[in-house]
């Protein structure tokens, strides 16, 4: 099980948060590895938790972005098999092993939990990815028709 959990990129996108940011990736095992995105352009923070935190990588953007593109980004600048999608507010009550096995084991590309009475039905609360070029065009069309 550690070898998928290793394969897997935690990715949380931001308007620089300050204390929110460090409580939620200190609630983030170590094992992980993690991909912040910045979008408020807060260079300094970079350096700061990369030095911090020797499993993330910090990706300053001069512009909001918004979620459908940085998440475009992100599953673009990701080197793992695996990438789970997580708001900056976002506690996970349940084990998240059981649905990354899942997505290891079966032909599932995409878990995610969702509104259904929502418009934007996908609550990208937690979405978690298989990366693969069918993930990849995802993620460019979800940007194209977000925008």
């Amino acid at each position: 099980m550690y070898e998928i959990i290793e394969n897997c990129t935690v990715v949380i996108t931001t308007f620089y948060s300050g204390d929110k940011l460090e409580s939620c990736i200190k609630n983030i095992p170590k094992i992980f590895k993690i991909l912040i995105i910045d979008n408020g352009g807060e260079k300094k923070n970079k350096d700061y938790y990369e030095q911090k935190y020797s499993n993330l990588t910090y990706h300053v953007s001069d512009t909001n972005l918004g979620v459908p593109r940085s998440y475009s980004l992100a599953n673009k600048l990701v080197k793992t098999k695996y990438v789970l999608f997580m708001d900056l507010d976002t506690i996970l009550l349940k084990n998240i092993d059981k649905y990354l096995r899942k997505l290891h084991k079966d032909s599932i590309d995409v878990i995610f939990s969702w509104r259904r009475f929502n418009h934007q039905w996908v609550n990208t609360g937690v979405l978690i990815v298989k990366k693969n070029k069918k993930t990849v065009d995802l993620f460019d069309e979800y940007e194209k028709n977000m925008l």
